[in-house]
């Protein structure tokens, strides 16, 4: 079902005025009445889309992983390499976003999920385009893409 103009954007001026406040301070610390005062909406609108900002901040994480798997999915029969690029600029197409989610003032552990996520992808591509590696091998490589994708994220 697509979504109404208007929920997108009230969705988007939330999300702003979000990461603005993540910015500045913990989402410990950012109550829903300062986030509908900086996004300029009322605290209903607020309340129809979200339940608190902990709510908001891990709807904004599970869609950039979304996206990532998205994006993962697209280029399935690319080669490898072209796979990796394409993830790695598809996250660097959100990194302010990812880099303020991933803070200490979001969620420090947003980055490990974001590591599985390029993992997995990495995984699954290794194994389709380098079918003749040992398993050991395998292995190594993926570590070695995911972790040099998530340094370089």
């Amino acid at each position: 079902m697509a979504t109404d103009a208007r929920v997108r954007f009230t969705k988007k001026v939330i999300r702003d005025a979000f990461l603005s406040l993540l910015r500045e301070k913990s989402v410990k610390q950012i109550t829903v009445t300062e986030l509908c005062r900086q996004a300029e909406i009322n605290r209903a609108t607020f309340y129809k889309h979200y339940r608190d900002a902990y709510d908001l901040l891990e709807q904004i994480e599970t869609e950039a992983l979304d996206h990532l798997r998205e994006t993962s999915q697209q280029v399935q029969d690319v080669n490898s390499m072209d796979h990796f690029v394409r993830l790695l600029e598809r996250a660097r197409e959100h990194h302010q976003e990812f880099a303020v989610v991933a803070s200490q003032n979001g969620d420090p552990f947003f980055s490990r999920r974001i590591s599985a996520c390029l993992y997995d992808s990495i995984r699954s591509a290794v194994f389709r385009h380098l079918p003749e590696l040992p398993e050991d091998k395998k292995a190594m490589v993926c570590c070695f893409l995911e972790r040099g994708g998530s340094g370089v994220l």
